[in-house]
């Protein structure tokens, strides 16, 4: 008798522990939906909202030399790579400068050749009118001589290749051995402190954006360093991208960027169009159309109203909800 009562006893346990976890499961999944209805909802809750316009651009830069030489010749030495940073007078590049030699000295003997020339026909001239033409001849042969002399001198001189300013080498566009023609863009040096960003806006972004709103930059190279800046000036003539239309957009840093950027280095843009201070929210999802008309269903006291709502500004999933609900209110999902 006693152990039949205890088997009882255990069947009752067991039945009321399987119960009790089925319930469990059950208020489980009716949270985990949002109501116990098997209905999704969503809460309108109060935050901020920031809309923002997301594109793609460039490194560039305002201040930017490419350094050419007037002489001809084999690269000996090319003292700089790529992203090196140089002070002005700094020595990029080494020609061969025995051609130049050569011709600064045949020079400066045609230069001796023309003013002896010069001195017998002035002395001519005194003692013969008839030979002043040839006085004045010779004065311009000299004049063109003295011009070659300098333009050999000025290749000598070439044949070094100077940085033109403090910056940064953007492009090495020589190499030792290879042969160097005349007013070649050899470097290209520039400025750091004058890079600045381009970018592309699509046309039904371009109402959104003005010149000095605030954008924030990240350089693909140096992702995890964003950059702040504002919009220094804005395109109003379209151009075609991939049969999209676009505006250019100048966006210039709020400081100097202390990183190794170089022009041409791609850059993700985000500009800040609208922000909104404690506003009622809602995902995009939750709420529903009819024509013109917006519309959400709200769930009071157990039962489901629809109730038209009237939205604002969005951002990603976020959509501000101007009136027709408040803070707290239960929104059905569809």
């Amino acid at each position: 008798m006693k152990r039949r009562l205890a088997n009882r006893r255990t069947l009752v346990v067991l039945l009321f522990v399987a119960l009790a976890a089925l319930v469990g499961v059950a208020v489980w999944r009716a949270v985990a939906t949002g109501t116990a209805g098997g209905q999704r909802t969503v809460t309108v809750r109060r935050g901020n909202l920031q809309a923002a316009i997301e594109t793609t651009g460039k490194l560039a830069a305002r201040r930017s030399v490419a350094v050419t030489s007037p002489a001809s010749g084999r690269v000996q030495l090319v003292a700089v790579g790529v992203g090196d940073t140089v002070r002005q007078g700094d020595v990029l590049a080494v020609l061969d400068d025995a051609p130049a030699r050569a011709d600064v000295a045949q020079a400066e003997r045609a230069v001796e050749a023309a003013e002896s020339k010069l001195n017998a026909a002035r002395l001519r001239a005194a003692g013969d009118p008839n030979a002043l033409p040839d006085a004045a001849a010779a004065e311009n042969d000299v004049g063109s001589a003295r011009a070659a002399l300098a333009a050999a001198r000025q290749r000598l001189a070439g044949t070094l290749l100077l940085a033109p300013f403090d910056g940064v080498v953007a492009a090495v566009n020589v190499g030792e051995g290879a042969a160097y023609g005349a007013g070649s863009p050899a470097f290209t040096v520039v400025d750091p402190a004058s890079l600045l960003v381009t970018g592309d806006l699509d046309e039904v972004d371009r109402p959104d954006v003005a010149v000095e709103q605030e954008a924030d930059v990240t350089v693909l190279a140096f992702p995890g360093t964003p950059l702040t800046g504002h919009i220094t000036a804005l395109s109003d003539i379209a151009q075609t991208q991939g049969g999209t239309t676009v505006f250019t957009v100048t966006i210039t840093f709020d400081q100097p960027p202390k990183l190794a950027l170089l022009p041409g280095m791609g850059v993700e843009l985000r500009i800040v169009t609208t922000e909104r201070q404690g506003v009622l929210l809602l995902p995009s999802g939750a709420i529903r159309r009819a024509g013109d008309r917006q519309y959400v269903v709200v769930r009071r006291d157990g039962r489901d109203q629809t109730v038209e709502v009237r939205t604002g500004a969005r951002s990603g999933d976020d959509v501000e909800v101007v009136s027709g609900v408040k803070e707290g209110d239960v929104v059905v999902l569809p």
